[in-house]
């Protein structure tokens, strides 16, 4: 059984729309930079609810890894 998820509406939620709106620049974000630009620590979570309310987010994007971490990042896809 699919568990329902629980998110918010991107037209009441200023913390998806901070993030929709460094998405809509272009690019490639990574999950560091969108954290800076956004204030929000919990990018996948807010990815997740961008999507369900109908943004065509990219799944994570490998950028390599910097001072042994990997690197993902985020773009709006279409």
């Amino acid at each position: 059984m699919k568990r329902k998820s629980h998110y918010a509406t991107l037209e009441k939620s200023d913390r998806l729309k901070a993030l929709y709106s460094v998405l809509l620049r272009g690019g490639i974000f990574s999950t560091a930079r969108l954290q800076r630009e956004t204030g929000s620590v919990a990018i996948h979570s807010d990815i997740h609810e961008l999507r369900q309310n109908g943004v065509p987010v990219s799944k994570g994007i490998y950028l390599g890894k910097s001072d042994g971490r990997k690197v993902y990042g985020y773009k709006l896809q279409g």
